[in-house]
């Protein structure tokens, strides 16, 4: 059986392991027949079932946020596991928040933290903020803004993780991506677009000795490094992913 299928039966319909191994379509409900239909003409199995989970957390995807990725899951706990090693009150603005699954891990892990959320799309903006109840933060520990970018932030940060749009639009697509937010994967000027934005600015809202987390796409890490160091920024660490691909670039002042 296809395992998309399988995940959609365990994680949306409960089946157990020996239910799933007796499934028939044909004596299966009206639901879970329109669900498998779903799946087999490409919506992620995610959107399908309606949530994920990402470090622990449960993350609802019901107004259509982008889908986190392994990737991201990955490096970000590779993070989160260097920063819980000093024990710090830190402050955090997870920017281009999407469905808020980077700054509620950071949370979720990290006890003295508390996050700023940040997005232009009001999508994103409800997505997070019910994402935040489901996984019960509190609102002292947090603070969601709609805002372009930096535009409507106004504070400083010990870190800043972003995830912004950074693929090509005139690059390879897959098909599955047309069920996912726009605005959260293409970008211009070969997908450098906000990231460009972003290293054009992000040092005005770090703390001395802040850090700059920010996911990239294929091949643009060069681009990402002669842009810092033109502008004498030199502390520069490029994170792989667990593909050993160059994937996150780590900034520190």
């Amino acid at each position: 059986m296809n395992k998309d299928i399988c995940w959609l039966l365990k994680d949306k319909y409960n089946y157990s392991v020996n239910q799933i191994s007796k499934f028939d379509i044909n004596t299966a409900s009206l639901n879970i027949c329109q669900d498998i239909d779903r799946v087999a003409n490409g919506e992620p199995v995610n959107y399908v079932i309606g949530w994920q989970e990402f470090l622990g957390c449960k993350i609802d995807l019901s107004y259509k946020p982008l889908i986190a990725r392994v990737e991201t899951e990955f490096w970000l706990k590779y993070v989160i596991d260097s920063i819980q090693m000093t024990n710090n009150n830190i402050s955090v603005l997870d920017l281009c928040c999407g469905s808020g699954c980077i700054g509620i891990s950071v949370l979720k892990h990290i006890s003295k933290s508390f996050v700023t959320f940040s997005d232009i799309s009001d999508n994103a903006i409800s997505q997070t903020k019910l994402n935040l109840k489901i996984n019960n933060i509190t609102p002292e520990r947090c603070t969601v803004v709609k805002s372009d970018l930096f535009e409507y932030i106004d504070t400083k940060f010990d870190f800043i993780f972003a995830n912004p749009p950074y693929v090509d639009r005139n690059g390879f697509v897959p098909d599955s991506l047309k069920f996912e937010p726009e605005i959260a994967i293409f970008a211009s000027d070969n997908g450098m677009e906000i990231i460009k934005i972003i290293l054009g600015q992000f040092d005005n809202y770090l703390k001395l000795s802040g850090q700059l987390f920010m996911e990239f796409g294929y091949k643009q890490e060069e681009t990402i490094k002669d842009i810092l160091i033109n502008t004498g920024k030199n502390n520069i660490n490029i994170i792989q992913d667990q593909y050993n691909v160059n994937r996150v670039l780590h900034y520190r002042f």
